[in-house]
Order: structure tokens, then C-alpha cells, then sequence
């Protein structure tokens, strides 16, 4: 059985959250073409990734300010903050199974969210959706069915831009840079998206540490690209936010254990 919170991310300023397409040189917002009041829509969203990788640099932080850790060796900022990689190589195909046991007994940041490390791949608990605009054309085609009218998708997309200096250009020694203005598409400010996150309801400590992350991100609320400019802030609200007690009992409690195990992967 799992156990699934939901809620709703108000946007406070735009959002661009890219994909690989472009109009012209104009950066498109990551989107999906769905079939929605029966005509072909396009539809940006905010990948489940993304908000997996915001929660996850999230609870990196938590654990260096909660076990007091000076530094993170490289390694372990690899795999904590990036998820590790797969490594090939004599050991191929051992599998430590006492490693992985302590690993997920002891960092909740693993046990919840996953990772790979050397040649091993540790299954996460959570799933995180993708954040989708509530809109006329994603109301009972990406979403359940909800009360109330609401705006076509094309009518929470706007443009935004920012300028740059041309610095890469070759140029003689007395020619001045040239300001380049970038357009990009953007979520409008007070577009509203529905998000979910899904977990194992009996696991007590992965409940808590999802709880831990989403008050972090309530805190710092910003995703997308340009936050350090002020884009991508959010309200992110949801129905029921576990308690993250036990997260932060298991973290003091075990900050030791832990900095040793970290050292042990590093």
C-alpha cells in the first residue's frame, strides 16, 4: 500500500522550466502534447525529476547542518546530491547486501530517494509526479476531476527576457560587448499546478524524511531555472505534511554513525 500526498503549487513570480525545444532561438518551456476537449494541446509541466532533484540537494544540506559535517568529500556529494553513477569495473555484479542494509538504515536520504554506488543500485522509496498546470484542457485528461472553471493552458504561458553581455564573440581590443537580449517561455505568476508524492505507507521513517523535505522546501521555495534572478518562486502547499520528528531524532541521534558510513562510501 502506498501513501500518497498531494497538493497544489501556487506560482508566486514566472517559471521557466526548459526542455530541448526552441522557436527560433527562443527557449520553449518543457511540455507534452496531450488530447485534451478534443483537439491536439500542448502542455508544459514541471518534471517529477526536477522536483526530485530540488528535495534531494534539499536534505544534502539538512544532513551536513544536522550531523554537524564540515565537509562532504567528492564522492559522497556525488552520490548524495546526484544520485552516483554506475561504475564498471573487477567487483562487477557483487553485491554487498550488508552495505546496502546499512546505507538504508541509517541515511534517510538514501532509503527515501535512492542512489548508485559503485556497482550497486539502491531502489528508492518515492515517486514524485510532475507538477501540471490546472487548466481547461488537463482537468480529468492529466488530472482527476475538479470542481470549477478554469483558464485555457494557453492562457498561463507569457514571455520573459534577460540580457547578456556577449562576451564569447571575437572582437578587436577596443570594440565594447554588446548587450544580447534572450527571450524564454514562461509559466505565468498564479498559474496553479497539481503535484503528488507517493510512498510506502508502512515505512514510518521514509514518510517522515518526505515530510522533512517538503517543510525544507516550503522554506526555500523556488524551482526552475533563473531563481537566483527571482524566477521560479512558488508556494507549494499540500494536504497533509507528515511529521518529520522522527527524521530529525534518527539524524542527532545517529550523526556519528553516520559521518562514519559516509567516510566508508567516500
Amino acid at each position: 500500500m502506498t501513501k500518497l500526498i498531494g497538493g497544489r503549487i501556487r506560482l508566486l513570480s514566472a517559471l521557466h522550466h526548459g526542455g530541448d525545444e526552441k522557436t527560433g532561438s527562443t527557449p520553449m518551456l518543457r511540455a507534452v502534447t496531450v488530447i485534451g476537449n478534443g483537439r491536439r494541446v500542448r502542455v508544459p509541466y514541471i518534471s517529477g525529476n526536477a522536483i526530485r532533484g530540488v528535495i534531494r540537494r534539499l536534505l544534502v544540506r539538512d544532513l551536513i547542518d544536522l550531523c554537524g559535517i564540515q565537509e562532504l568529500p567528492k564522492k559522497a556529494v556525488h552520490i548524495l546530491a546526484s544520485g552516483g553513477v554506475l561504475e564498471l569495473g573487477e567487483s562487477t555484479g557483487r553485491i554487498d547486501l550488508d552495505m546496502k542494509t546499512r546505507l538504508r538504515d541509517t541515511i534517510p536520504l538514501i532509503r527515501l530517494l535512492g542512489c548508485s554506488i559503485g556497482n550497486q543500485i539502491i531502489s528508492g522509496q518515492l515517486i514524485v509526479g510532475h507538477a501540471v498546470p490546472i487548466a481547461q484542457e488537463t482537468v480529468g485528461v492529466m488530472l482527476p476531476e475538479l470542481e470549477g472553471e478554469f483558464l485555457p493552458i494557453r492562457e498561463l504561458i507569457g514571455q520573459e527576457f534577460i540580457t547578456r553581455r556577449d562576451e564569447v564573440r571575437e572582437r578587436e581590443e577596443d570594440d565594447q560587448a554588446v548587450q544580447i537580449k534572450v527571450d524564454f517561455e514562461v509559466l505565468l505568476p498564479g498559474t496553479i499546478l497539481w503535484h503528488y508524492f507517493q510512498v510506502n505507507e508502512k515505512d514510518g521513517m521514509a514518510i517522515a524524511t518526505i515530510g522533512r523535505a517538503i517543510k525544507l522546501w516550503r522554506e526555500k521555495p523556488f524551482i526552475g531555472a533563473r531563481s537566483a534572478s527571482g524566477f521560479g518562486e512558488i508556494d507549494p502547499q499540500y494536504q497533509e505534511i507528515p511529521d518529520d520528528t522522527p527524521y530529525v531524532e534518527h539524524m542527532t541521534a545517529n550523526a556519528e554513525t553516520i559521518k562514519d558510513l559516509i567516510k566508508e562510501i567516500a
